[in-house]
């Protein structure tokens, strides 16, 4: 059976490409190994869907090597274009946070409204279908992609299976070891946008902190995050720890500031001043959570000492603690729970013009599994339904 693409992968960027790719003589072949369309859609956002973000731009996302890569896919298909599609289909949005956009009732009917787009005549949709093998027919220019029980040609094949993010939902390495056959190269991969895990030491030492949420700046590097940070029974997660695991590299430190906005030396020493008998933990309470001065204070001994009789070094101490609290993560979480893969398929393989490789004509890769990661809060579907117009419209 002869395509003239077939697309593997029926994901955010797997549909858009097949949406885009056929035409009235040109038919398309969308395959995938689960039993769904869209799965990782459906999930996103909670089961809201974080559809796009309106402050979509290159210093969103990180890569290995230029990401001026992804100026072209992301002015082709910005995040209006989405959500001109979903006006179309009258699909209730609002932003959130940060110009995060969600789908109002919920991700079905955007999931609903995209399979609308591949449910036609021209495109075939197979499911539960694993390819093992892909190769390339010299004599007719043709790629030749088998599955356990069928086998199919086509002048263009499409690899958009995503990262190795979330194996329950059929993630798998697919993409990479494709690439990896063509002697294409392959940037080293890492869970990403996932939470991280503490020591033990450390886990029984902020152990009376689970639960306990607020604003922090977290460094790793030279980078700088400031969002919500939550405590877990396992170590730390929220957006603050979600979106540093961006830059984060095991055994590196990350040092936090649970004061971002204030100098807490500052505050005690006029408090000092004005009312001597007060309370250490009152003027902490004023700012952080009760749970979390609890937890300063049991750490720095200062549970019910005055700030008349508050010490220069235990002040310091306090001091150091709220605003540069270092900690060495054991390691995230990993694959199983982390919403992309860092890392992937190099963008110097690619034409970012139309995500063709420059070695093997006629062989695509678009989306997650591309070296491209965005922020947290809708970056990488954009990433995705970008990806997935521009080479679909190339090889329409």
């Amino acid at each position: 059976m002869e395509y003239h693409a077939i697309v593997i992968g029926a994901g955010a960027s797997g549909v858009m490409c097949a949406s885009q790719a056929y035409s009235e003589n040109k038919r398309i072949l969308l395959l995938d190994n689960g039993k769904d369309t869209l799965r990782k859609v459906f999930i996103s956002g909670g089961g809201r869907c974080n559809v796009t973000n309106i402050n979509t731009r290159n210093d969103k996302y990180i890569s290995a090597n230029n990401i001026k890569f992804v100026n072209h896919a992301l002015k082709s298909y910005t995040h209006n274009d989405i959500l001109e599609f979903l006006k179309s289909h009258n699909i209730a949005y609002h932003e959130k946070h940060k110009g995060q956009i969600f789908c109002t009732n919920g991700s079905r009917d955007l999931v609903e409204a995209l399979e609308s787009t591949i449910d036609n005549d021209h495109v075939d949709v197979l499911l539960e279908k694993e390819v093992i093998s892909i190769g390339k027919n010299d004599s007719d220019d043709l790629f030749i992609v088998k599955t356990h029980t069928d086998e199919y040609q086509a002048k263009n094949v499409v690899i958009a299976t995503g990262g190795a993010s979330i194996p329950k939902m059929g993630a798998t390495m697919f993409g990479y070891d494709v690439a990896k056959e063509f002697d294409i190269d392959v940037e080293k991969i890492h869970p990403s946008l996932v939470p991280f895990i503490f020591e033990q030491d450390l886990l029984d030492s902020t152990y009376d902190l689970k639960g306990v949420s607020l604003e922090v700046s977290i460094k790793c590097g030279k980078k700088k995050i400031i969002e919500d940070l939550l405590f877990t029974h396992q170590g730390i997660s929220g957006p603050a720890a979600l979106q540093i695991s961006n830059y984060w590299n095991m055994g590196e430190r990350l040092v936090i500031n649970f004061l971002p906005h204030d100098d807490i030396k500052e505050l005690i020493q006029k408090e000092k001043s004005n009312n001597p008998k007060r309370l250490v933990k009152t003027i902490l309470n004023y700012k952080l959570p009760k749970s979390f001065v609890s937890w300063l204070c049991e750490q720095t001994n200062t549970q019910n000492i005055q700030l008349a009789n508050l010490s220069n070094k235990d002040l310091n101490k306090l001091v150091l603690l709220i605003h540069q609290w270092g900690v060495i993560p054991r390691d995230t979480k990993g694959y199983q729970i982390a919403e992309v893969t860092k890392g992937g398929v190099s963008t110097k393989e690619l034409n970012p013009m139309t995500f063709e490789t420059n070695k093997v004509k006629g062989l695509y890769f678009i989306g997650e599994v591309i070296d491209v990661t965005g922020m947290l809060g809708g970056y990488n579907l954009q990433w995705a339904w970008a990806t997935g117009y521009v080479c679909g419209t190339h090889i329409k």
